[in-house]
This record gives C-alpha cells, sequence and structure tokens, in this order.
C-alpha cells in the first residue's frame, strides 16, 4: 500500500511541476513580447512570435496531457492499492475463514473473471500467471495455512474509474458507504475550509456527499473527452484550474488511503499478531499513555493502534517515539513482571480507548 501511494505521489508532484513549468513559461514568453523591440534582436522576436502563434494548440495539448496523466495515476493507484491491501489481509488474519466475509464471498467468482481476463489484452504482461491464481485458490479453499489469495482479481474492470466503480470495488472487500468515511478524514474537510473558513462538514447531509467528489466524475468525463479527440477550446481550464484538479485529486487518494488504513488497523486487532494492552491507567498530555503490563518487549517504532467509538475513524494509529520506566527512557525493553511502562505516541490519546502493539509492521 505504501509503494501505491509513493508512486501516485511520486508522479502527481512531476506532473505539478510540468504545469508550474508551463505557466512560467507563457508569463516569459508574455513579457518578452511586450519587451521584444527593445531588448530582442530579430531572430529571437521572430522565435517568440512563432510559439505565440501556436498558443492554442499548446494550450489543448498541454490540457490533454494533464488530464490523461491525473487520470492514468488515479487509476493506477486504485488499482494497486486495493490489490495490496486484500494480499496484506492475508498475510494479518490467521486462516482464510477470518477474512471479511465479502472477500470470502467474492473471491472464487472474481478469480474466475481474473483467469478469464489474464487470457485478454487487458491482463497481458501482468506478473501473476494462470496458475498461480489456481494455486492460490487451492491455497484458500483447502485450509493451508500459508495461504495466498487473488488481490488483483477484486480490481478487475472494464469501464472508468468512476466514484461508482470504486464504491464496487470496496463493496467487493466488505468496504460500504466510503465516500461517507473519505470525506470526514483531514484531506477533504481542509479542502472545503480553504475555500470557506466556516465549513461545517457535520451538517452536510449523506445524500450531498457525493456531490462533493463530482471533481473525480469531472476529470473521469475529461479523460473521456480527450481519448476521443472532443475537446472544447473555450472550456479549456487555467493552468491554475488543473493545478487545482491535481490537489482535489491527491487529497482524494490520500483520504481513501486514511480508509484503507483504518481496515488495515481493524484487521490487525483481531489477529493474534496485535499484543493487546486493554485501556491505560492514565494518560498525560494526550500523548504519554500509561499502562500495567507483566509480559511483551517493546521497542521504538512499534506500532501502537487504539479503538475509539467513532464510528468513522474508529482507529487511531503511529509509532512509539518515545518508551520510559520509572523516569527511565529505552529504545527496547523485554518485561517479565508487572511493570508500569509509558509510551510516547503521535495522535490525541484518551484514557478511554482500548490500545495494541504490533512488532514488525510494513503497511502503515
Amino acid at each position: 500500500m505504501k509503494i501505491a501511494l509513493s508512486t501516485f505521489e511520486f508522479g502527481l508532484q512531476n506532473l505539478m511541476k510540468y504545469l508550474d513549468s508551463e505557466k512560467s513559461e507563457g508569463l516569459l514568453l508574455e513579457r518578452l513580447s511586450k519587451n521584444q523591440g527593445e531588448v530582442l534582436d530579430v531572430s529571437i522576436q521572430e522565435l517568440v512570435l512563432a510559439v505565440r502563434k501556436s498558443h492554442v494548440s499548446r494550450k489543448q495539448y498541454l490540457y490533454s496531457v494533464s488530464i490523461v496523466s491525473l487520470y492514468g495515476l488515479l487509476e493506477r493507484y486504485v488499482d494497486a492499492v486495493i490489490a495490496a491491501h486484500v494480499n496484506q489481509l492475508a498475510r494479518i488474519v490467521n486462516s482464510y475463514t477470518h477474512f471479511p466475509n465479502a472477500i470470502v464471498d467474492r473471491h472464487i467468482l472474481r478469480s474466475m473473471e481474473l483467469l478469464k481476463a489474464i487470457m485478454e489484452d487487458k491482463f497481458r504482461g501482468k506478473s501473476i500467471k494462470p496458475n498461480q491464481i489456481v494455486a492460490n485458490l487451492h491455497s484458500c479453499l483447502s485450509g493451508a495455512g500459508n495461504f495466498q489469495i487473488n488481490g488483483e482479481a477484486f480490481v478487475i474492470h472494464r469501464g472508468n474509474l468512476t466514484l461508482t466503480k470504486i464504491g464496487e470495488f470496496l463493496n467487493d472487500i466488505g468496504i460500504d458507504a466510503y465516500l461517507r468515511r473519505v470525506f470526514f478524514t483531514p484531506w477533504i474537510t481542509e479542502w472545503f475550509k480553504k475555500s470557506d473558513p466556516n465549513f461545517d462538514a457535520t451538517i452536510v447531509r449523506d445524500q450531498a456527499i457525493s456531490g462533493m467528489f463530482s471533481p473525480i466524475d469531472d476529470l473521469v468525463e475529461r479523460r473521456n473527452q480527450v481519448s476521443h479527440g472532443n475537446i472544447d477550446i473555450s472550456d479549456i481550464p487555467s493552468v491554475d484550474m488543473l493545478k487545482s484538479m491535481c490537489e482535489f485529486v491527491g487529497r482524494f487518494v490520500n483520504g481513501l488511503h486514511e480508509l484503507l488504513l483504518q481496515e488495515t488497523a481493524r484487521a490487525y486487532v483481531g489477529s493474534s499478531k496485535a499484543f493487546s494492552l486493554a485501556k491505560p491507567l492514565t494518560v498525560f498530555n494526550n500523548r504519554i499513555v500509561c499502562f500495567d503490563v507483566s509480559s511483551g518487549t517493546f521497542a521504538l517504532g512499534d506500532l501502537i493502534i487504539a479503538a475509539s467509538s467513532d464510528k468513522l475513524q474508529p482507529f487511531r494509529f503511529g509509532r512509539l517515539s518515545a518508551i520510559q520506566i520509572n523516569k527511565s527512557t529505552f529504545s527496547t525493553v523485554t518485561i517479565s513482571v508487572a511493570t508500569k511502562i509509558a509510551f510516547e505516541v503521535p495522535f490525541r490519546a484518551k484514557q478511554t480507548y482500548d490500545y495494541w502493539i504490533v512488532k514488525g509492521d510494513q503497511y502503515f
């Protein structure tokens, strides 16, 4: 999952740099045009004039490249992150039967669809092979302890990656009402507060939430128009508007990523890989959490998860940044008798939360 997000963000940063460069080039040409008779020789004046004459076609190609690239980044991210999420769940849960029911119920059908699709051009060149798909299915259905799931089977699509299609993918892996949950992440609420400091997400009705994400489906529609050569020159947005589209898509992706991390945390606390700390003895300054534990090994960088009563974002998580026992600090410590221990956490902690420690996590 981390690779999917970092790949998306790297591509988005490059696209934003490209847009910035094009904007700067436009400003440079404008200034040169105003003063070309004073500071430029004839040959350079001719070059400036030639570039300015191509402004309309340059604007069209800039728009086309930006829209196709941005949509491609979004589609590749969604495909990669959902497959990665399903595959990593297989490494967290104790058995195939402990998967969310939605995944178990659909795994065979989706795997058959993947087998069919892999024979077609759509999936040609994918790393997974038909014999591996069958072997993975067998490992799941036979009750093998070291099973593997076909995560790629849950992201097969023939059409465009609309909000509805993303919702269908997530429903297939047991995640419902995703737009509402993404909407309440800071990534999205802060976007709307930029234009309206008094924006209150809690008063937005469920029926209106999908409309708040209209830039995603607008991107899909624009991508279709570009791919079919149906571009209205009068409707081409400015570079600043294209950058704004990039930012919104970036926030949407990060909000979706936050949702999938929430589901990963849910899987952890329901598995044997999480060590339960229960509720703390006390919490200082919303960052220092104190427990009474009788055994365990703890180290800086261990993942700590807290479960709250928030239905939309039920888990808080992060890495241990400090460990202290009797005012002494440790980078790692092993406990074999009842000991009072304090952990510093990166989120706002509360005494009412339940806490778990996960060692060796590679997903957060």
